[in-house]
């Protein structure tokens, strides 16, 4: 039998649970009676949980382009994370025994017990990188404190000439300690700035009717320049970010919407979104115009570069997600 795809699990699995539930609130009202939605339940969460789907597809952990190969995926993945997200509570341990095979008596009564919650997409906020409130740490602590960490080890082991495994730690340290301080210090890489840009950056989950239309490989398809686009302006790249936005821009409207749809999409979505409009995407391709004639080697990205690159990414997704099927 042919082994399903991550996308082709969540489709039966999350098809299992609407079969056996019907709906999120009689999931809720009939989840500590029914041992089928709890079933269910337990299934899709224990498979979200290993396959590490769900962190993919909300915060970006395997990129900020995921390519949908299963046609029928992306809209149950909508779904589910607008209607059926949920999580089970018992004793402030959510997953509990999710993972433990044991059906004893105890276990059973314990899955009879837990209460199921629904997640709604507002409840579910990014990591907080920078949040730098009590009890937290932002990216730039961190950095520096691992900074002192290895300036620590460095210390502590020169002491120590007479053992071979001090030694070679010694040395490993003293190579990653050289890499960090070069990182940023010589190549000028703004390690924070890096993680806000990644967090603010939106997940596209590129239908399968756009995704399926390049192959993996494909340096100039679709996936790889929005790609390239993102990493650009993460490392605060904003010629190189503009022009593959641009780019992915011309090839959206050229290969994925009928000549003239693309302009009533933006209309109609202009209505509801901020982000979106005819005047905006002007702007965005006049910035990126302006940014690559007048670029010189000393500019470097602006708040404003920021803000606009960010916009124009989270348009590239909207007219991606969108796109008509052929």
């Amino acid at each position: 039998m042919t082994r399903l795809s991550m996308s082709e699990q969540f489709c039966v699995l999350f098809e299992n649970l609407k079969a056996a539930a019907g709906t999120p609130q009689r999931m809720l009202t009939f989840y500590g009676e029914s041992k089928a939605v709890r079933d269910a339940c337990r299934a899709l969460l224990k498979f979200l949980s290993e396959s590490g789907l769900e962190h993919a597809l909300l915060y970006g952990r395997r990129g900020k382009v995921v390519p949908s190969r299963r046609v029928a995926f992306e809209a149950g993945w909508r779904d589910y994370v607008e209607n059926w997200r949920f999580r089970l509570s018992h004793d402030d341990d959510d997953l509990g025994p999710l993972l433990d095979d044991d059906e004893s008596e105890a276990w059973e009564s314990y899955w009879k017990a837990a209460h199921i919650e629904l997640i709604l997409p507002s409840a579910a906020p990014e990591m907080e990188l920078e949040s730098g409130g009590e009890g937290s740490a932002t990216i730039g602590q961190g950095i520096e404190d691992l900074r002192a960490i290895l300036n620590f080890y460095l210390d502590f082991q020169r002491g120590y000439k007479e053992s071979d495994e001090l030694n070679e730690l010694e040395h490993g340290c003293s190579a990653a300690l050289f890499a960090l301080n070069h990182l940023i210090d010589t190549i000028g890489l703004d390690i924070p700035s890096v993680f806000r840009r990644w967090r603010n950056v939106p997940v596209t989950l590129m239908p399968a009717h756009v995704s399926n239309r390049y192959g993996a490989s494909d340096r100039g398809s679709l996936p790889r320049l929005l790609d390239d686009a993102i990493r650009a302006y993460l490392f605060g790249a904003p010629a190189a970010a503009f022009a593959m936005c641009r780019a992915a821009y011309e090839m959206i409207k050229k290969e994925h919407y009928p000549p003239g749809e693309l302009n009533n999409v933006i209309i109609k979505a202009s209505i509801e979104y901020e982000f979106i409009s005819i005047e905006k995407i002007r702007i965005y391709i006049t910035t990126a115009n302006k940014v690559l004639h007048n670029y010189n080697h000393k500019r470097t990205l602006t708040s404003e570069d920021d803000r606009t690159l960010r916009d124009f990414i989270t348009t590239l997704k909207f007219l991606i997600e969108r796109a008509p099927r052929p």
